[in-house]
This record gives structure tokens, sequence and C-alpha cells, in this order.
């Protein structure tokens, strides 16, 4: 059997798994944490923002230009809060996070994203210990 391997490697959720979404952390500049409400309306405005750049790019170019569109829909999938770093983590498909992410870099929002290559696994304490259902002899023992 004979495999291609494609030039682009597809990327999986870290958050659910789900095939062509990637994961991007939102994380403040300023410190604050950030809250669900927070990443829908970062990525709602950024999507209207790079639509609208868009569009005055296509009115002022008259001549043929390789200009890359870094236009996304705000479509947001699972989002996680890590309440200890005060960031959130949430899945976009692959096409739309890099183009918000690289359309972020260009303007002050207030916020860093970041396409995650891997979450980091947060162990307490108590991880691996106890929380066992006892023993016990079941309904009918005697």
């Amino acid at each position: 059997a004979i495999s291609k391997r494609s030039a682009r490697a597809e990327h999986r959720s870290l958050l659910t798994g789900e095939a062509g979404y990637c994961t991007v952390q939102m994380e403040s500049a300023r410190g604050k944490t950030i809250t669900p409400g927070d990443v829908m309306f970062a990525v709602n405005k950024l999507s209207r923002m790079s639509r609208a750049s868009e569009e005055s790019d296509e009115e002022s170019d008259s001549e043929e230009t390789e200009s890359e569109s870094l236009a996304f829909e705000a479509e947001v999938g699972k989002i996680q809060l890590n309440q200890e770093s005060g960031t959130a983590c949430f899945d976009m498909s692959d096409d739309d996070a890099e183009n918000m992410v690289a359309f972020a870099k260009n303007i002050n929002t207030g916020s860093n994203f970041v396409i995650l290559e891997a979450l980091a696994v947060e162990r307490g304490r108590s991880f691996g210990s106890g929380g066992g259902g006892g023993g016990g002899r079941g309904r009918f023992g005697g």
C-alpha cells in the first residue's frame, strides 16, 4: 500500500479531538481573567474588522496584488477556562484560527491569541488518590 502524505498536517482540537479544528488560547495582556463572554466578544469583533478590512482592500486595490486574505468567520466551538492562569482555550476551524491569530497580531486588542500545540495537564495534590467507592456487600449481602 502506498501512502501519500498531504503537504499540510491536519490539526485536531485539543479540547474535543475533532479533526479540522485547532485550539486557540486567549490571554489578557492586562492580567484580567478571561470569561466566555470575553472570548465571544473579541472573536466577533475581530471577525467583523477582518471582513471590513478585506472589503476596503478590495476597493482600494485597482492593481492585482497577491495579498493573503485574513478574513475569518466568528465560529467558536468549545470554550474551556483555566481559572488559575486566567486564560481561556477555545476551538476554531484551522483556517479561521490561523487567520484570526495573524490578524490580531496587527491590532491592539488587549488580548494575546496563540494556537496551542498541546495543553498542560493540571494535576492537583489529590490526583490519583482515593475517591474509589468503598467495599460493601451490595444490596443483598448478608
